[in-house]
């Protein structure tokens, strides 16, 4: 089973600062990371699909009822209802922590 490309882009900002104290350099550094930077500019960017799929107790996840023949043999199907409607769409998004953007702060120290 393949769902649909999802297409992320992730930002990350660094800035070194140096500085000399008693005759010696200490260096840091100040970063943020925003993973899925995309998501934070438009919220439809950067989230993936999940297959939508009807669960029944008897036989597991399928889209289509049990077969029923008509009196010349002929098989019809039914689709299956998910939350209590058709199915009209065969994706749906997701709603996982990588779907949404997210930011961190850092500072690292190089000690000399």
């Amino acid at each position: 089973m393949w769902n649909p490309l999802v297409k992320r882009v992730d930002l990350s900002i660094n800035q070194d600062v140096f500085h000399n104290i008693a005759g010696k350099r200490n260096a840091g550094q100040f970063r943020i990371d925003l993973p899925n930077f995309g998501n934070m500019l438009n919220h439809n960017w950067g989230t993936s699909q999940r297959l939508i799929v009807p669960i029944t107790q008897a036989y597991g996840a399928q889209l289509l009822t049990n077969a029923v023949a008509d009196a010349q043999g002929r098989v019809s199907y039914r689709l299956a209802v998910a939350n209590g409607q058709l199915i009209t769409k065969s994706f749906q998004t997701a709603t996982n922590l990588s779907d949404v953007y997210q930011f961190m702060l850092s500072f690292r120290y190089s000690f000399n």
